[in-house]
């Protein structure tokens, strides 16, 4: 595959996906914007899918990043109540 075809169809894909998942490290429980955390990262992923609809690998990818969200929420609940639980 060309650089240039690489580019456009995986690397530019993933790095947009990475930048929604990176939307969920503000989706704490005790965020007060929570609600709003969550539809900018509902529309970012929704902008997503609809610029790469014929895009197997994009399609691929926006599995993974709807099926972690809520793992990812997860871990971060995890994470602060074993961080009180040490206090």
């Amino acid at each position: 595959m060309e650089a240039q075809i690489f580019k456009e169809k995986i690397y530019g894909p993933y790095g947009e996906a990475w930048k929604i998942i990176k939307i969920l490290q503000e989706a704490e429980d005790d965020n007060p914007n929570l609600r709003e955390v969550l539809l900018h990262y509902c529309a970012e992923a929704f902008k997503f899918k609809e610029k790469y609809k014929d895009n197997e690998f994009a399609s691929l990818l926006m599995d993974v990043v709807f099926g972690s969200d809520t793992v990812i929420m997860r871990m971060d609940r995890n994470e602060v109540q074993k961080t009180e639980a040490d206090k």
